[in-house]
Formats: C-alpha cells, structure tokens, sequence
C-alpha cells in the first residue's frame, strides 16, 4: 500500500509540475513577452514624439532665422538701393553741371570767335603785326554787343536744359554789315572782277570758315553752286554739309599761306586758287596742315558771288 501511495504521489508531482510547466510557457512567458514589447512600443513612441517635437523645434528655428536673414537682407537691399539712388542723384546734379559748363564753355569758345571774325571781315590787318587788326570803334562796338548777346542767348538756352549745338543755324547769326559784303562797287561792275575784291572774298571766305554757324557765311554764295565732287548742289545743301563739318570740329583756325592766283578771268567771272593754313580741334584730337582752294566768282547783276568751291588738303 506504501508502494502505491509513493507512486500516486510521484504521479501528481508530474502533473503539477507539467501543469506549471505547461501554465509558464502557455500563459506566463507570453504575457511577460508581450508586457515588454508593449514597453518597447511605449519607449519607440515616445522617441518618435520627441523627435517629432525637436524635429518641429528646429523647423521653427530655422524658419525664425530665415525670417531674420530675410528681413536683414531686405534692410541691407533697401539700404543699398537707398544709398544708390541718393549717389545716382548725386552723379546726375554733378553731370548736369558739368554739361552746363560744357555747354557754356563751348558757346564762350564760339562767341570769342565770332568777334574776332566778326574784327577781321570789318578791319585791316595791322601792317607787320600778326593777327592784330585795326578797325573803326563801332566795329569794336558792334563785335562786343554780338558777343553779349549771343552769351546772354547760350545762357537761356543752357538754363531751359537745351544745348546750343543741337540748335546751330537757329540761333542769332553773326551780323555781316552790308558795306563790308558788298564786294562790288557800281564802277568795278562795269569793268569785271577787280584784285581787291578777289583778296577780301578770299578773305571773308577764310573768315567765315572760322564762325560757329555756317549761316552768315553763305551770303557769299549763289544760289545755287558746283561743291566739290557733288556736282552743282542749292545752298541748302552746303549748309547742311559745312553745319556737319562745323559740329565735327568745334573749333577751326584758318589763315593764307599763298598769293591769289587768277587761274581764269572771264571778265565778270574768275576762277582763283589759294594755300591756306588750317588748325582744327575737338576733344582728344587736332588736325593742322595745309591745304589749296579753287573758287569760281561771278558777278550776278550788282553783286559777287561763290559760285563753285573745290579744294584738297596737301598730303604730310
């Protein structure tokens, strides 16, 4: 009987201990697995929130010193426009006078020489002076209140912001009395073409050649003239021709370097050649040299007139 108690109790030992086995990995093992991965899930998530939050932390940072960049470069861009605009009015009240002065300049320049134009084509040379002339006082006069009054028109010219130079030929013309154009006289007329006319055309053309507007200086000519290689051409176009050449070269200087040569004399036509010496210049350049001209005059009723010009400059 103690046998079969003995292995009754052996029996249920084995079954107890195969039911705890069975209950610890059936039941036990599987919650405490599953009580872990449910930490592990927990500590996962609360990682991710925190990366999401530091995530978001640095995204609204980096937004906050974005917004500051942007805000300084529009300071900086606004600064710098600010000052530019301020240095380009600056360069533009700078650029305004100096065109004024430019300007101004250049109608001085042209001014001073008209008077001296206007002395030669009214005076005489002083005898063994160079470039000295003698002339009545009225002619000094009358050159000084020109200057003026073509200084006073630069300056309201200049002053309303137009230049001078876009307007040559509609400002006021050099004043050429008529008893120092009238190269003639009622008794040369009937006898031709006299020396003393042909020296003082020569001059006057000279003369001319030195003014700031080619205006007056086509009171010389007929109406219609044989100029150069162009063939017979109306004074509207050697205007326009000697305007161009004018503005080209601001400033020109002209003197006689030869006597008047008589190639051909008609009676009251003449062909004439002359040397000349010519300096002209304009900003960063100056041509000086000589050169010959060919005039052919004719008296037209009472008056003598260019009525063919040619010429060429001597090669150096």
């Amino acid at each position: 009987m103690n046998k079969n108690l003995l292995s009754g109790l052996l029996a249920a030992l084995v079954l107890v201990c195969a039911a705890f086995a069975g209950y610890y990995f059936a039941v036990a093992v599987p919650a405490r697995e599953q009580a872990t991965l449910a930490l592990e899930q927990q500590r996962v998530a609360a990682q991710a929130a925190k990366a999401t939050a530091q995530a978001s932390q640095a995204k609204l940072e980096a937004q906050k010193q974005a917004a500051e960049e942007a805000a300084a470069q529009a300071k900086r861009d606004a600064e710098g426009q600010a000052e530019s605009e301020a240095q380009q009015a600056a360069q533009e009240v700078q650029d305004a006078k100096d065109q004024r002065s430019a300007y101004l300049a250049s109608c001085q320049r042209k001014a001073e020489n008209d008077y001296w134009v206007y002395v030669k084509l009214n005076g005489t040379p002083a005898e063994g002076q160079l470039d000295v002339y003698n002339a009545p006082q009225y002619v000094w006069d009358r050159a000084t209140a020109q200057k003026k009054e073509r200084l006073d028109e630069c300056f309201r010219l200049v002053d309303s912001g137009v230049n001078p130079d876009d307007l040559e030929g509609t400002l006021t013309p050099l004043e050429l009395p008529n008893t120092q154009l009238a190269l003639y006289t009622d008794d040369s007329a009937a006898f031709g073409i006299t020396d003393e006319e042909v020296n003082r055309i020569v001059v006057a053309y000279l003369a001319a050649g030195e003014l700031s507007d080619p205006a007056s200086a086509l009171n010389m000519y007929a109406d219609n003239v044989t100029y150069f290689k162009q063939g017979l051409k109306p004074k509207s176009f050697l205007y326009a021709d000697k305007s161009a050449y004018f503005k080209r070269w601001p400033s020109r200087t002209y003197s006689l370097a030869s006597q008047v040569a008589t190639l051909s004399d008609g009676g009251l036509t003449r062909q004439v050649r002359f040397d000349y010496d010519y300096r002209v210049e304009r900003p960063g350049k100056t041509l000086a040299g000589r050169a010959y001209t060919v005039l052919g005059l004719e008296r037209l009723g009472s008056e003598l007139a260019i009525t063919s010009e040619t010429g060429e400059v001597y090669k150096q």
